[in-house]
């Protein structure tokens, strides 16, 4: 028989691997939304976007509720966390913004509606989470003798938390995702918002 420690040890771990799981799960379907708007027709984007937006709640801002505002899956440029660029110069790192994957936003809560009523503050509701990207190569993308227009997940960062005013979407035409390697392709050159040196000895 277990002693209460065990079992209040076995409880801890449950809760954990359950967080775990719902933070992974939205990042998948960010993925998979990725793919959808990297292969699709701009009329099958189009389309998919405005879905997004009619099922938003009708009490948000207009400046929200356009085609424009980037979505879960989009891949955005962000600011960097102060403490992040901070550190980061300590290593001759001078960004002050970084590229990523859109992954979560406030406003698509179910809740956002409560949530308004009780921050009345538009950053609350207008939080986003962002996963870090960098530069990088992947052997199975056969692209070797290409300059770095290929990203993945930096695997040492940690997701920055702006406001959806704080991003600027990159267009899903200049970029795609391939699942298969989980990295994404930019046609247009964005290198500088990466860690130095693909990421070594930064966190982003």
């Amino acid at each position: 028989m277990d002693s209460p420690e065990d079992a209040e040890w076995d409880d801890w771990m449950d809760s954990m691997r359950r967080k775990t799981t719902r933070k992974q799960t939205h990042r998948d379907e960010a993925r998979r939304m990725s793919a959808v708007l990297s292969c699709s027709s701009a009329d099958e984007v189009l389309k998919v976007r405005q879905e997004i937006l009619d099922a938003m709640w009708e009490d948000l801002p207009d400046r929200w509720r356009t085609i424009d505002v980037p979505q879960v899956g989009d891949l955005v440029t962000y600011p960097l966390p102060e403490v992040v660029v901070h550190n980061n110069h300590i290593f001759g790192d001078t960004r002050t913004r970084g590229l990523g994957l859109l992954v979560g936003r406030n406003i698509d809560r179910g809740d956002v509606r409560k949530v308004a009523y009780m921050t009345p503050d538009d950053s609350v509701i207008a939080a986003c989470e962002v996963i870090p990207l960098m530069c990088g190569r992947r052997e199975s993308l056969d692209r070797p003798d290409e300059e770095c227009d290929t990203w993945v997940v930096d695997s040492i960062g940690v997701s920055a938390y702006p406001t959806l005013d704080d991003l600027e979407r990159v267009e899903e035409g200049s970029w795609t995702y391939d699942s298969k390697a989980d990295a994404w392709l930019l046609a247009a050159t964005y290198n500088h918002l990466s860690p130095n040196d693909f990421g070594e000895g930064n966190m982003v």
